[in-house]
Formats: C-alpha cells, sequence, structure tokens
C-alpha cells in the first residue's frame, strides 16, 4: 500500500466521531462542489510539479490538506444523509 492511501486510510481512522445533523439536497451539493474544486487544485498543482517551473512543497502539502478537509466534510455530510444501519 502506498504512503499516500495508508495516510488516506489513517485519517479517515482518526476521525472523531461527530454528532452530525440532517443536511439539506443543497448543501450537500455546495460540499460536492467544494470537494472537486480542491480536488481538481490539488490534481493540477501535481501535474505543474512535472513541468519547468519550479513549485512549492508547502504549497501541495496545503492542497492536499485542503483537498482532505473537503472530502472529510463531504464523508460526514452524505453519512448524515444516509440512515445509519443498527
Amino acid at each position: 500500500m502506498s504512503t499516500r492511501a495508508s495516510t488516506e486510510l489513517q485519517s479517515h481512522r482518526d476521525e472523531p466521531p461527530v454528532v452530525v445533523k440532517a443536511v439539506s439536497r443543497s448543501h450537500l451539493d455546495e460540499l460536492e462542489a467544494e470537494a472537486r474544486y480542491h480536488r481538481e487544485r490539488l490534481e493540477l498543482y501535481r501535474a505543474k510539479t512535472y513541468g519547468p517551473r519550479l513549485t512549492s512543497d508547502s504549497r501541495l502539502r496545503e492542497l492536499e490538506r485542503m483537498a482532505l478537509g473537503a472530502a472529510s466534510r463531504l464523508r460526514r455530510a452524505q453519512r448524515a444523509q444516509t440512515p445509519a444501519a443498527e
């Protein structure tokens, strides 16, 4: 397993239990758009690292953090949307 994949898996396990409220469809749509935006920004910056211009490791880490945060918020909202199977 790659380091990035294991880090992402680890971050899912480390998320604290959160009391979730019902999420409206429009809010869920906004969170999906936000997660897509941050994911695409990260992909573009990663592609830029292969080019001739200088890139910043700290900027790459910041974009990764922002993408993971947006994905985490989206997952929490989606879990709130689906009834828990107990």
